[in-house]
């Protein structure tokens, strides 16, 4: 037979056995899986050696993790491995010996110990694996004699056997390092010791792994002595407002003022202190990009690790609403966010329990990611399908809410799911079942799985999705449905073409048998079939439901984009308002008094970035005092001429009163100095402020 017939099934069938058993979510899964692989393996023995170190290195780690049935599986498996390509288990064998080591001393499972014994002794005879197994595990050789002298005779041959196979080793060197282990610690050498204890002191006795720590000690290119002293770029910080590397620039343009709103609010994020208002910061910066959009690109990688680790640091019923802030902002950064988003993937844990409504957050996260990057998760494809897949898995509530947002989401990734369809696919066929799963999400199911067959190559699940579609249109409740599965039908007609005539008796049966005689698109479908003039239709866009919600957020707040959107106005009088000072003030009402000045001058900035910091700079006095002199100068650029006298006499008035707090007059004599660096000084005479200096 000609191997090219057969290999490319083949490598289809390891990949497929493969994936199933990583995102197996069960054990009964996963001991289908090595079962059908053990099959594999021994049936097509000389075909299936190219594969032989893939499929080791996927059930290795799995030895000691599951139960001991599948242990016993995989050992059988590993038996079969090494008579088939014995060299490529030889990078393996340390971890290996300790995980059949430890399977020997497994007292709670005759199978198990079997075929350990089995698996030993293949990796015995096929391997090279002889004599120092003894030397590195001298527990090993007691377990073996107690195998033979009590258990069954059909195990005690077997311990015989693998006993031949292993080799006579030197009683002196036996000893030798059997006191080596013996003196690294008590009890090191029992029947009973575990593979972690085995594994951690054997391994000075190896002169090999001595050797190979040795070299391994120092790793990688030696360092560049021209690169050695250099130190990273500083962090960018903020000394009253403005940045150290701003100096000798001008601090009234559009990018200054982006700057300083985003320090001071990566400041609070930064600040564990200020957890309470964690919240209104984040939306600040989200409120900040919808009009800035491409201006605070800068700034995103800093951004995003902040948004974080406030969530890190937020009570566990709050992460949703980060997650859901991350993803307004991968929406309005699109490629922008590419770079910055490893950290965001470890949100996706499979493993992990989480409420309904942090799943169905993070189920909007994957879909803007997606539309972001269109399309192109790249290797991320493996990360985010195990966590949908196990959002489907535990969805038991009535509705199915977050089942349907999964759904959705998977309808958006289709073009990447190519290779990846045996995950996915088993799960939506079980979901077409209407005795357990709502009629509403049964039809997302149809319509997800149309997305799948019209975006990439499914005909290795041809059959088994039209024996589910005709059995769900036999039981179909109304002719809205019916059309529904139909639908789905034609989709797999113009993908299978020719090989769909397989079904078509069957499925016109099941038609008429419903009382469909006549079905439109199905009846156009099947004529154009027939005259080799069917053509695949091309699939349709899916867009994201929180990219929808964040344009009408955007839209309803007023926050579009710079470019369509007029410069605000300052209102003159309300700032007016707001310098205004009683005759007689308390410390107390002087801090209210610069706190209301500061937070009406945020409100009325013409600059869109401090302008979404107003809502937080009103009930945070230490916002207040960040963004003071930004927000001064931003206002004093648009006011008329009589109102700039009127302000700057309503603040020499405050600096001449006697009873003013020294953080009031601090923060004038700092605005004085922050405005003549920018070459706008303030109308004051030099004379008065050294006065109010010196108090």
């Amino acid at each position: 037979m000609n191997p090219a017939h057969v290999m490319p099934s083949l490598r289809r069938m390891v990949v497929q056995l493969l994936t199933e058993l990583e995102f197996a979510r069960g054990n009964s899964e996963r001991e289908e899986c090595i079962q059908l692989l053990m099959v594999l393996v021994r049936s097509a023995e000389s075909w299936v050696r190219p594969y032989v170190g893939d499929i080791f290195r996927t059930i290795l780690p799995r030895i000691d993790d599951g139960s001991p049935q599948l242990a016993s599986k995989i050992l059988d498996t590993v038996a079969a491995l090494a008579r088939v390509g014995g060299s490529d288990l030889v990078p393996h064998l340390d971890k290996l010996l300790a995980s059949i080591t430890q399977a020997l001393g497994d007292q709670s499972s005759t199978p198990k110990r079997m075929s350990a014994l089995k698996a030993l002794n293949n990796c015995a005879s096929h391997c090279g694996l002889v004599i120092s197994p003894y030397s590195e595990y001298p527990q090993l050789f007691p377990i073996l004699a107690d195998l033979v002298k009590n258990e069954s005779p059909e195990m005690s041959l077997e311990a015989m056997r693998t006993i031949g196979a292993l080799g006579a080793i030197d009683p002196h060197r036996y000893k030798d390092a059997e006191s080596k282990v013996g003196s690294a610690g008590s009890g090191a050498g029992g029947i009973g010791a575990t593979a972690g204890d085995t594994s951690d002191k054997a391994a000075p006795s190896s002169k090999k792994g001595a050797k190979r720590g040795k070299r391994g000690r120092h790793t990688g290119p030696p360092p560049n002595v021209m690169t050695v002293f250099s130190s990273e770029e500083p962090r960018e910080t903020l000394v009253g407002d403005i940045a150290i590397d701003a100096y000798g620039k001008q601090f009234s343009d559009d990018m200054y003022y982006i700057r300083v709103s985003i320090e001071a609010l990566l400041q609070i994020l930064n600040d564990p202190t200020e957890a309470p208002i964690h919240q209104q910061a984040v939306q600040a910066l989200n409120a900040m990009f919808g009009p800035l959009q491409n201006n605070c690109a800068p700034y995103l990688g800093r951004i995003v690790p902040a948004v974080l680790r406030a969530m890190e640091m937020a009570p566990p019923g709050q992460a949703d609403f980060y997650v859901e802030n991350l993803g307004r902002l991968v929406c309005m950064s699109r490629q922008l966010i590419r770079p910055f988003l490893e950290k965001m993937f470890d949100l996706f844990d499979p493993d992990a329990h989480a409420s309904d409504r942090l799943q169905s957050s993070l189920v909007g996260l994957i879909e803007v990611l997606a539309e972001a990057l269109s399309g192109d998760l790249g290797s991320h494809i493996s990360t985010v399908l195990p966590f949908l897949v196990s959002v489907i898995d535990r969805d038991t509530s009535e509705m199915r809410q977050v089942t349907d947002r999964t759904l959705h989401a998977l309808r958006i990734l289709s073009p990447s799911l190519e290779g990846h369809l045996f995950l996915v696919m088993p799960r939506l066929l079980s979901l077409l079942d209407l005795a357990t799963t709502p009629i509403n999400v049964t039809e997302s199911t149809l319509a997800c799985i149309s997305s799948i067959v019209s975006a990439v190559n499914c005909n290795s699940f041809a059959s088994r999705m039209v024996l589910k579609l005709v059995e769900l249109l036999q039981c179909s409740p109304t002719p809205q449905f019916q059309t529904a599965v139909v639908d789905v039908f034609c989709t797999l007609m113009e993908q299978l073409q020719d090989e769909f005539t397989l079904f078509m008796p069957m499925i016109s049966l099941t038609m008429k048998s419903r009382g469909i005689f006549n079905h439109e698109k199905y009846d156009d479908c099947t004529r154009l079939l027939f005259s080799g003039r069917l053509i695949p239709k091309d699939t349709l866009r899916v867009l994201p439901l929180l990219s929808g919600d964040a344009i009408r957020a955007n839209t309803r707040l007023g926050l579009t984009s710079s470019e369509s959107r007029p410069k605000p106005n300052v209102d003159a009088t309300a700032i007016r308002r707001a310098w205004t000072v009683g005759q007689s003030m308390s410390k107390g009402e002087w801090a209210g008094w610069l706190n209301g000045l500061t937070s009406d001058l945020v409100r009325q900035s013409p600059s869109a970035a401090l302008r979404a910091c107003s809502g937080l700079a009103s009930k945070h006095p230490k916002l207040c005092k960040e963004l003071f002199n930004a927000a001064f100068v931003s206002c004093w650029t648009e006011l008329p001429g009589q109102y700039q006298q009127e302000i700057v006499s309503s603040l020499q008035e405050v600096a001449s009163k006697p009873d003013v707090p020294p953080d009031v007059l601090q923060t004038i004599l700092g605005l004085a100095g922050y405005m003549e660096r920018d070459e706008k000084q303030i109308q004051i005479d030099l004379k008065l402020l050294g006065d109010y200096a010196e108090r």
